[in-house]
């Protein structure tokens, strides 16, 4: 399980960036004071707003985005099992991998001026 505040000074890849739920994580995640990067299937009004913050994102999922210099891979239950990337992710032992439940993400990531919000 991996906290918001444990994200400072981290590379985060995000598996599906381009979602509403995903995209909002980076931002936050960019924002906490993480690297962050991703893939996405197809270009967005999400990913392009994530660009204009410097938001590395690459348009297509392949196994040579997931690289040693990232700490974090973000995904959700919309990315199958055999996605090239999460696989690649998972086959790299320096990586921790996260699959995130998207519950109550807005209240979940403003809870960080009150606690520390989750992902889980």
């Amino acid at each position: 399980m991996v906290k918001f505040g444990d994200f400072n000074g981290k590379n985060i890849f995000f598996i599906g960036i381009g979602g509403i739920s995903m995209s909002a994580l980076a931002m936050f995640s960019e924002k906490f004071g993480a690297t962050v990067s991703g893939s996405d299937m197809s270009e967005s009004a999400e990913t392009r707003k994530l660009q204009q913050l410097g938001v590395d994102i690459k348009i297509g999922h392949d196994a040579s985005n997931i690289t040693t210099t990232i700490d974090y891979v973000i995904y959700t239950a919309a990315i199958p099992l055999n996605n090239v990337e999460l696989i690649k992710a998972n086959e790299l032992k320096n990586l921790q991998t996260d699959k995130v439940k998207i519950k109550k993400p807005a209240s979940e990531c403003t809870k960080k001026y009150m606690t520390e919000p989750v992902i889980f």
